[in-house]
């Protein structure tokens, strides 16, 4: 089931910005005017009532790990986690209701026939590999609900929420990274009707994803909301060990989550039919937006950072032909966006703008560093990245119009598998202007396994900025490799190794005598795994 949540902006901010819509797009501010037909089904409106959680407010599916990186040597009994529910009705009771929450008996006591008859099912709709625990207790031994099996609550005449139950999971039986399902349902005691049912999907993390060392890098993601399930991002930690070939030692600098940032695709600036400069959201960023408690609060929770990437539309106006007038309409327009959704930041990608197209204005450094700035000034406690994009971004490696656009951008980042490496000691190109290179990505690369045959032996025999590496030639690091960028785009899961593990080798070249080696290894959680848990599901 899932949960319609309404959003509200103050009129002040609505009053500049249209509230129009197309078949293959939105522009969205309000997202419950952005479609003529709403994105919620009838079940949802219909809905007798739902369990909402303390920890993912809104969620209609909770994804979580028992234990934490730190615990290491523990019996998994001895792993907590604690959550509250409370049931909330659409409507106010006519009278005094109660309700039991809690799993149904046959499955929390370990039935395997029982467990299997939901298990199966639900991993094929959701594409998961949940397990159940069979014998003495099943998984009734792994939850308490307000310290015992289950639980009664009463929602008053007149009201809508229960009191709070508090939910307390143990690891007891359970295997590291396997995913358990507990289906936590709210039922009827007067009727025995099922009012709803909210899935708790546990895996195990402690014992194998321990914390090591400090982060030798910022790691960037693109992933696409047409393909993917955002929820992915929180589901890689990466293994960065030193190698010693003389004495044997392993020892690992970096154990930890994969991810820092997530961009997530993809929204454009176009012009309306009226010539105004909109910012436009495609239909599955928008769906994800609305439903951001579900699919990208957990993310940030994980303290992973989300941002929108924003291309150019096609239309003839982009990042860098805007007039003052547009340049501060569209920052109304990004910064509406990113508040209404809690949203961390946003990327600047200047690809397909269609500056060419007959009648569009002049492209100009100056609009696109006056731009950077506004955004900046708006929205001085959120991330602003930018792809390097050589078309209109060589004029930002001056100062425009006396903005140096590094000291407003977090971080940039070479154009996708163009490599551009402005902090080389003979560099080929100029680096943006006040952009120091510990903030700037060298290396923004698909996972090779994606590549074609044509590209991979480009990428491995070729004479650009990696072929040396990738050949063991090069001897010094490569600049611009405190920041790693990966598009993850792909429509399914997959081990996505290889940005990751080309960057820290430039990073940390062997040596000539070939003494030592810096391995890099994503590792995915179980839930990646056989099903593809993290396919697109709306």
């Amino acid at each position: 089931m899932k949960i319609s949540i309404k959003h509200f902006i103050p009129a002040a901010m609505l009053c500049a910005l249209a509230l129009t819509a197309c078949d293959e797009d939105a522009m969205v501010v309000n997202p419950d005017t952005a479609h003529d037909k709403s994105t919620a089904t009838e079940e949802v409106i219909s809905s007798k009532g739902h369990l909402d959680s303390k920890n993912y407010p809104g969620g209609d599916m909770i994804l979580f790990r028992i234990g934490s990186p730190e615990q290491t040597g523990l019996d998994p009994s001895e792993l907590k986690y604690t959550d509250e529910v409370r049931l909330i009705l659409p409507e106010a009771a006519d009278k005094d209701r109660t309700f039991r929450i809690g799993m149904n008996p046959l499955y929390a006591g370990g039935d395997y026939y029982y467990g299997q008859s939901i298990t199966i099912p639900f991993n094929k709709e959701h594409y998961m590999e949940c397990q159940t625990l069979t014998g003495s207790g099943g998984l009734g031994n792994n939850l308490s609900l307000n310290g015992d099996g289950e639980c009664i609550v009463t929602i008053k005449a007149g009201q809508t929420t229960s009191d709070a139950v508090k939910l307390e999971f143990n690891g007891q039986g359970m295997m590291v990274n396997d995913a358990y399902m507990f289906p936590i349902q709210a039922t009827d005691t007067e009727s025995g009707e099922l009012i709803t049912e909210l899935p708790y999907i546990c895996s195990v993390a402690a014992g194998i994803d321990y914390l090591v060392g400090e982060k030798p890098t910022v790691n960037i993601a693109y992933i696409d909301m047409e393909t993917m399930n955002p929820l992915i991002a929180t589901q890689f930690m990466i293994d960065v060990t030193h190698s010693d070939f003389n004495t044997g030692e392993d020892v690992k600098l970096y154990y930890g989550k994969l991810l820092d940032i997530v961009n997530i695709r993809t929204s454009y600036i176009k012009k309306d039919g009226n010539g105004h400069v909109k910012l436009f959201l495609n239909p599955d960023l928008e769906y994800v937006l609305k439903n951001r408690l579900r699919y990208l609060y957990p993310i940030q929770r994980d303290g992973i950072k989300v941002c929108i990437a924003i291309k150019g539309g096609g239309t003839g106006i982009g990042f860098a032909n805007m007039s003052d007038e547009q340049i501060a309409d569209f920052t109304a327009q990004v910064k509406t966006v990113v508040d209404l959704y809690d949203i961390d930041g946003v990327n600047l990608w200047d690809e397909s703008a269609g500056y060419d197209i007959e009648g569009s204005p002049a492209v100009s450094g100056m609009a696109y560093a006056r731009l950077i700035k506004s955004l900046k000034g708006a929205m001085p406690d959120k991330l602003l990245t930018l792809v390097d994009t050589r078309e209109t971004t060589e004029a930002l490696c001056d100062p425009q119009d006396g903005i140096s656009v590094g000291d407003y951008l977090d971080y940039a980042w070479s154009s996708l598998e163009d490599y551009i490496a402005p902090y080389e000691p003979s560099p080929t190109s100029r680096a943006l202007a006040g952009m120091p290179e510990k903030r700037y990505g060298t290396i923004f690369m698909r996972d090779i396994v994606h590549m074609s045959n044509e590209e991979q032996e480009a990428l491995v025999m070729g004479e650009g900025v990696l072929g040396p590496f990738m050949a063991g030639t090069r001897f010094d690091k490569l600049s611009g490799t405190d920041v790693i960028v990966s598009d993850y785009d792909y429509g399914k899961e997959s081990m996505w190794n290889e940005p990751w593990n080309i960057g820290m080798m430039a990073k940390f070249p062997m040596p000539e005598d070939f003494s030592f080696m810096v391995m890099t290894m994503v590792k995915p959680t179980k839930l990646v795994w056989t099903y593809y848990a993290f396919k697109k599901d709306w």
